[in-house]
């Protein structure tokens, strides 16, 4: 299957569950097969669609000049498509520092995500939004390993109770979502398209849209 359909199920699977998503989109990556203009304008129509540089490449490891050139004309690229205020970015691969934060914030995105998962709180920076869990593999020493080194003791203590140190991904969505449910903050699930078709985890990721859908209308 070929990322553009991949993506259009992924967006169909969303509207199933009236689950809005927001779809971070390179318009000109070489990485992978390119959704044409249309499709990316029928996702818009449908979900929110964030800034993911134009050629989804790390801003850490270009000259300024580029990395500028990357945010700006991403966000001037699909806001002149959709016709529509193109407000959150995303971080290829998750690499940020100071000075691409500055970029960020300078062209006009009112907040970005990161990768540094096992957050429920709502971040003080909007330019740091963590999300909750991603939709991939998941393994114990990876996960506990990934929380140490982004520093985030209180998302281990929750590790520890909430899930039991459960490395699967479907399992700790679900446990993660209930306590949000419960004791409030936000829960924010991540997830590349290609990945999941990859890893064949479109089952598993409808369990946890349904399992959502229905908690969120008791």
């Amino acid at each position: 299957m070929t990322d553009i359909l991949i993506d259009l199920r992924m967006a169909d699977l969303l509207d199933r569950y009236e689950v809005r998503g927001t779809f971070y989109i390179p318009p000109a990556s070489v990485e992978r097969e390119l959704m044409s203009e249309r499709d990316i304008i029928e996702i818009a129509s449908r979900h929110e669609v964030g800034g993911h540089t134009v050629h989804h490449l790390d801003l850490t490891e270009i000259p300024l000049p580029a990395a500028i050139s990357e945010v700006y004309d991403c966000k001037q690229r699909l806001e002149s498509l959709t016709s529509q205020d193109v407000r959150v970015f995303s971080y290829p691969k998750g690499r940020h520092n100071d000075q691409v934060i500055r970029i960020v914030k300078d062209a006009g995105f009112l907040g970005a995500r990161t990768v540094c998962w096992f957050h429920i709180e709502l971040p003080r920076d909007p330019y740091l939004m963590p999300p909750t869990i991603n939709a991939s593999l998941h393994y114990r020493m990876i996960d506990i390993a990934h929380l140490v080194r982004r520093w985030n003791p209180t998302g281990l203590i929750r590790y520890i109770f909430v899930s039991r140190l459960n490395s699967n991904w479907k399992t700790v969505a679900i446990q993660w979502f209930e306590y949000v449910c419960r004791h409030g903050r936000v829960w924010h699930l991540s997830g590349h398209s290609w990945e999941v078709d990859q890893l064949d985890l479109w089952e598993d990721l409808e369990q946890v849209l349904r399992y959502v859908a229905r908690r969120g209308g008791n």
